[in-house]
């Protein structure tokens, strides 16, 4: 299988029954999930997706539009297909997903068993908030203190605050600008969010049913916007039932 820097194993699983793909926040990138790669089960092999701007390919430009980084990622992401595989996604890395999936159906290819879609809004709400993107930096820096998702030490110092606002700023203008089309794919999903993430409504979470042939549950956890992390044992145990469950389905299914 062709390597390629847009996707991070953090521990390799031969044998995995499934892939995980797992796509990141604004400004994320794959050390959200290595953390899991070490708590699921051997049967799932987590693959950790690294856009531009970040970790091993910071010196690379971020991409600022969802057409853009949706291009680059797609013929890339076909080549990793190579069997049963699911994918989860965390506030824009949810709708970032998405857009890859109505793609992924445009082609053709095989699309995923189930979708996770955690921590936003359905792909095909607009954004009411204001365009952070845009925003002085004093005022964007503030904004992400209150999202709670970047580490207090980095957002005071300067210096590296200097050097990762381009990439935040990129990716807020993909979260503030995208608005997918309505488009119904024919997959099952998962919702979750956190109880204290003021931010996304229960209509909000909802309205993914418009988007998914079937949502098999939207489930709250403990925790703000970040409660993947705050609530991690939590979100990892309900995501390991779900996997188990429909990759058992997806099984039998395939032998009938």
């Amino acid at each position: 299988m062709p390597e390629s820097n847009w996707f991070v194993k953090p521990k390799v699983q031969h044998g995995a029954a499934v892939k995980l793909f797992c796509f990141p926040f604004a400004g994320g990138g794959t050390s959200t999930y290595a953390n899991w790669a070490e708590k699921l089960s051997d049967d799932i092999q987590v693959v950790a997706v690294q856009p531009p701007g970040r970790s091993n390919r910071f010196f690379e430009p971020a991409f600022d539009s969802m057409g853009a980084l949706i291009d680059d990622l797609l013929p890339r992401f076909i080549e990793q297909i190579d069997g049963q595989y699911m994918i989860f996604g965390h506030s824009l890395g949810s709708r970032v997903a998405y857009e890859l999936i109505t793609r992924l159906k445009k082609r053709g290819v095989q699309l995923p068993e189930h979708f996770f879609a955690s921590g936003s809004r359905a792909a095909h709400l607009p954004c009411h908030d204001h365009e952070y993107h845009e925003m002085k930096d004093e005022a964007f820096i503030k904004k992400l203190e209150e999202l709670n998702g970047t580490p207090k030490e980095v957002l005071e110092n300067k210096e590296l605050v200097n050097m990762i606002l381009p990439t935040l700023r990129a990716d807020f203008k993909i979260a503030d600008s995208y608005r997918a089309e309505m488009k119904k794919l024919p997959c099952s999903a998962t919702i979750y969010s956190g109880r204290l993430d003021s931010s996304i409504s229960m209509e909000n979470l909802k309205a993914w049913r418009e988007l998914f042939a079937e949502i098999n549950a939207v489930k709250i956890f403990p925790g703000d916007h970040f409660f993947i992390n705050s609530s991690e044992d939590m979100v990892l145990d309900h995501l390991t039932k779900v996997i188990e469950t429909v990759g058992t389905k997806a099984r039998f299914v395939a032998h009938v």
